[in-house]
């Protein structure tokens, strides 16, 4: 207190922080619900977001106050929140795709190519909301997978013997690499080691969020086990994609890219794969 009279002035301001508790405000979403599982929380206590996705969309990521998080939970701070989810579609665009209906379900695939320093790396997602893997088909290339007839730009009208490549994974995550010889016959290549052939496959569903139901595989293909380098490779490369689509033991259907005049069993119609991975056609 000071030597004199004194006036003392209040000034109130509206604080919603009673005790160190914050609230949740969430803003909605055209693409997917969002929620947690309290309107507030302490300061300091980790909020998880929960969320569902609709159509083929998934999560990108989730802003806090503005501010872009890295999954979907953080620790509550000593403020109001609000909570934004940024989603996007489970396929990108690409020239690459291919339907194929079986039993009355129709299976969707898009394919992305890119050439790489090392080799070439091939994404493919599937949507297929039945599969049917071993339990269903013995042989792998009878079950739900993705194929594919890789080789240097050709005039041959067939599979060039010794240079054509074909591979196949199924959906259940078995392989097969074979190589052309004369007379249109198949032979299995010599074993591949990870750094010239690897793949990582993936299954998704619309219950964990994934866009969409069936599954995506990753393949990394080096250009040595195309007897190629990169310079030789590039816009130089033919490839003719597949996928197959099983509903039973005895509905199965098949189907290669849908362009004109593309022949699977002939290596001169097989679309060129250019450098930023769209496709020139040949006719």
């Amino acid at each position: 207190m000071p030597n004199e009279d004194v006036e003392i002035e209040v000034f109130l301001k509206n604080d919603n922080n009673i005790d160190g508790i914050n609230s949740i405000f969430v803003t909605e979403s055209e693409y997917a619900l969002i929620w947690t599982n309290k309107e507030s929380y302490d300061t300091g206590e980790t909020v998880n977001i929960e969320y569902k996705c609709k159509g083929n969309y998934t999560l990108d990521y989730f802003t806090v106050n503005g501010e872009a998080i890295e999954g979907n939970s953080f620790v509550m701070p000593d403020i109001d929140v609000t909570i934004e989810g940024t989603f996007k579609l489970a396929f990108e665009d690409t020239v690459w795709r291919i339907r194929s209906s079986s039993g009355g379900l129709t299976a969707r695939s898009f394919w992305y190519f890119n050439y790489g320093e090392e080799g070439l790396e091939i994404t493919v997602k599937v949507d297929d909301r039945m599969l049917c893997g071993e339990e269903f088909k013995e042989k792998i290339y009878h079950r739900d997978n993705i194929e594919m007839i890789i080789t240097p730009k050709s005039e041959f009208r067939g599979w060039e013997p010794y240079i054509t490549h074909k591979f196949l994974i199924s959906c259940d995550g078995e392989f097969s690499i074979q190589y052309a010889v004369a007379g249109n016959d198949w032979a299995y290549t010599f074993e591949t080691v990870e750094e010239d052939f690897n793949f990582t496959l993936t299954h998704k569903s619309l219950e964990n969020n994934d866009g969409y139901n069936g599954y995506e595989v990753k393949v990394f293909l080096s250009y040595g086990i195309l007897s190629l380098d990169k310079e030789e490779a590039l816009g130089n490369l033919t490839i003719c994609p597949a996928i197959r689509n099983t509903t039973s033991h005895n509905v199965t259907d098949w189907r290669c890219i849908d362009l004109d005049s593309v022949v699977w069993e002939d290596c001169s119609t097989h679309p060129i794969l250019l450098e930023d991975g769209s496709y020139q056609e040949r006719g």
